[in-house]
């Protein structure tokens, strides 16, 4: 059902030899018991771009974590994303959005950390250190703190 569907309005779009062609390529139907395996299975395939198209979009929407870009409800299609909404079109492809999202302004910048430790507050946290230092079994790293707090 799900597949004849398909065809039908495949077979009346242009450029649908394309279509075929990257459907017959890469293209699956993936059929879910229930809305919970649904999810799940959106998260492990980590897709680029997510349709959700249900009765309550947002609920769904809030379960999923590995989107590339999750587009809410019937009357929002990819191809409009990608030119008018404001979504960034550079998305993680391949499963990629399992751990990274879209590219975004923080992209470009660049961010640079400083922390700063007093001498009372590395005595309070040097066994801490030791221990962390011994289990990795990098002894300079804690002798570089038990120089300093003597």
């Amino acid at each position: 059902m799900v597949l004849d569907s398909l065809r039908k309005k495949i077979s009346k779009i242009k450029r649908r030899e394309f279509v075929y062609a990257s459907l017959k390529k890469n293209g699956f139907v993936a059929v879910c018991k229930n809305e919970s395996n649904a999810i799940e299975f959106a998260n492990k395939f980590a897709p680029e771009h997510l349709e959700i198209i249900t009765k309550n979009p947002l609920q769904i929407a809030k379960k999923i974590t590995s989107a590339g870009l999750i587009l809410i409800g019937k009357n929002t299609p990819s191809s409009v994303s990608d030119y008018l909404l404001g979504s960034n079109h550079i998305l993680p492809t391949n499963g990629i959005a399992r751990s990274r999202g879209s590219l975004g302004i923080l992209d470009f910048m660049k961010i640079q950390n400083q922390v700063e430790s007093s001498k009372s507050e590395l005595q309070k946290i040097s066994k801490y250190l030791k221990a962390l230092t011994t289990a990795e079994d990098l002894p300079n790293h804690y002798e570089a703190i038990r120089t300093r707090i003597k």
